[in-house]
């Protein structure tokens, strides 16, 4: 069983049970209750007599430090049963009481650093429920403390969400296509001849992009123009693109292709992403007319000092973007609202803002629901991976007073 990497600094405690009992499957995250060092704190868990330890540490400069191997069982949360199978981790605190709040370097090497114990360890998800049957534990849950202190608990639910994207990017399978950026690299300086036929065409260099970038095959068409003149007659296309008509605010984005009405068959070619409202770059084939292998060239919308002799362009077929998932709004009926304000003796928007506030969000001492309160909740609702409505129900509540 291994240790972290990310570790700058060890001193291994005498106070652990050598080896844990239990396979590591939980995280539980404590706080110094001060601004400790790692060596400071490596100094506190150092003797026998101290009977407290932790598998590592963080200060506020966001320095990581060893004081249990993984391996071993720490002395930390109070309970034999959560120690063997969690990985515990004190965090140093920059301020004091009442929300003794934790330094943005320090949160930011937590996170890393739960990511990478869960890499370690196969834990393919970091999940916080609000109490121990989830795999992100508080140690006040298990002994009569405050641990982890209000600001740091509060950000439970950001750190598994944090966590979390991290472990998804690690763990996706590849594309099976092509990215724009890869394809320039395959193609640029090469005649392509798709079809085999007629030579070298522009046309050509389009039907290979749409087969390595999209899977797509079979789009033949008369001349690059009709791409754009019928592109309701391709359904492949029209899956897979939307259609953007060439007005003065276009501007060519990486991958859009470009079509040209100009001449008998029109010209075709793929932005690079480079450019503005008046010029872009593309790559692409038989150029001047003349059988020329693939090239970056740089177009102009008016046509001046553009090399194809096909102008006017029409507009562009941009890929459509991955659609977002559909997310489940956190309430259905609604309590509050932007616009609402507290009541003459209730204090019920008032104290859930204070609430906020503990949890890092920066809110007036009143209360009203204007747009800060809106924007916060809905920031607060993006990072528990809910619809973001901005409004306040029953679980809303329910999350940020637990």
């Amino acid at each position: 069983m291994s240790n972290s990497k990310l570790i700058c600094y060890t001193r291994l405690s005498p106070n652990c049970n050598k080896p844990r009992s239990h396979k590591i499957d939980t995280i539980t995250i404590h706080h110094m209750a001060g601004n400790l060092t790692v060596e400071q704190c490596g100094e506190v868990f150092a003797p026998v007599s101290r009977q407290a330890s932790s598998n590592y540490g963080i200060g506020s400069d966001g320095r990581i430090a060893l004081y249990v191997d993984e391996a071993n069982r720490s002395w930390c949360s109070s309970n034999a049963e959560n120690d063997h199978r969690a990985v515990t981790i004190e965090v140093a605190n920059d301020g004091g009481e009442p929300d003794w709040h934790v330094s943005d370097k320090a949160l930011a090497a937590l996170i890393e650093l739960c990511a990478d114990i869960c890499k370690r360890n196969n834990i393919a998800r970091l999940n916080f429920t609000g109490d121990t049957s989830g795999n992100l534990t508080m140690h006040k849950w298990f002994a009569a403390t405050g641990c982890p202190g209000p600001y740091l608990g509060g950000k439970f639910p950001y750190i598994a969400a944090e966590v979390n994207k991290r472990l998804s990017a690690a763990t996706s399978t590849p594309s099976k296509y092509m990215t724009y950026n890869e394809f320039e690299k395959k193609y640029l300086g090469k005649a392509v001849d798709f079809d085999g036929v007629a030579g070298v065409q522009c046309v050509d260099l389009f039907d290979q992009y749409l087969k390595d970038c999209f899977g797509i095959t079979g789009v033949w068409c008369n001349g690059a123009k009709d791409l754009y003149n019928k592109f309701e007659s391709y359904p492949a296309l029209v899956k897979a693109f939307d259609r953007i008509p060439n007005t003065r605010e276009l501007v060519v984005k990486k991958g859009d292709v470009v079509i040209w009405g100009g001449g008998s068959w029109g010209h075709v070619g793929i932005g690079n992403g480079e450019g503005d409202e008046d010029r872009f770059v593309t790559l692409e084939e038989n150029t001047l007319g003349r059988h020329e292998p693939t090239q970056l060239v740089k177009h102009y919308f008016n046509g001046s000092g553009g090399n194809d002799g096909c102008s006017p362009v029409l507009g562009v077929l941009r890929p459509k973007s991955a659609a977002e998932p559909a997310l489940k709004p956190l309430d259905t009926a609604i309590w509050y609202k932007r616009g609402d304000k507290d009541k003459a003796g209730e204090h019920s928007i008032f104290a859930i803002k204070q609430r906020m506030k503990a949890l890092g969000y920066k809110l007036d001492d009143t209360g009203g629901f204007g747009g800060g309160t809106e924007a916060a909740v809905k920031d607060l609702q993006r990072k528990m991976g809910y619809k973001q409505t901005g409004v306040i129900g029953e679980n809303f509540v329910r999350l940020v007073m637990r």
